[in-house]
């Protein structure tokens, strides 16, 4: 999994040094740029707050409902012609929470960061699908799983480079998975 976030990394800051030699009026698909320089290429930061959705179970083990748990993200993105993306996403979970893992062994996580380096792809305007993998880090006790990562984020624009971001996002994990939405604000340059 290094690995391939290490190839996916280099390509992307391969081409990105590639298409500064390229010049042509950037227009983003729905927000237009008023910095006045020509590239082709795209930077996005967005601040996300929302609620990571999991199974909650009760004492005698079984299934008893979802539980709603607060996140707070950080995301950076480069976008390169419009249409294709590097995402580095960061999220905090924001409160502790017991999860049950496939074997049915039940362990608590606390002050959890997730983060991921992913790939976009924006089909069609203001529309962004993204696929990545990172970590899950418990930051008390320093214990980490890999996690593989889709999802979908909307923007719709406001004005001078600034959206309103909406992101739906599931999370598989070895131990168990989660959906996560998010709502918040993104500016792009």
């Amino acid at each position: 999994m290094k690995k391939l976030i290490l190839i996916i990394f280099t390509i992307a800051i391969s081409y990105a040094s590639v298409s500064q030699h390229h010049t042509r009026n950037v227009k983003s698909d729905t927000i237009s740029f008023e910095i006045g320089q020509q590239r082709s290429y795209v930077h996005e930061v967005s601040i996300l707050y929302g609620s990571i959705i999991l199974p909650e179970f009760g004492h005698d083990g079984n299934k008893v409902g979802y539980a709603f748990l607060p996140s707070l993200s950080l995301d950076y993105d480069i976008w390169f012609h419009e249409k294709f993306g590097v995402l580095l996403m960061n999220e905090f979970v924001l409160n502790s929470f017991e999860v049950k893992d496939a074997g049915g062994e039940f362990f608590e996580r606390e002050s959890i960061i997730i983060n991921t380096l992913g790939i976009g792809f924006r089909p069609v305007r203001m529309l962004d699908l993204y696929v990545g993998g990172g970590f899950e880090t418990d930051l008390n006790n320093g214990v980490s799983h890999s996690i593989f990562r889709v999802g979908t984020e909307y923007a719709i624009p406001i004005r001078k480079n600034w959206a309103t971001v909406l992101a739906l996002a599931g999370d598989f994990r070895e131990h168990y998975k989660s959906v996560s939405f998010e709502i918040g604000f993104a500016k792009f340059w």
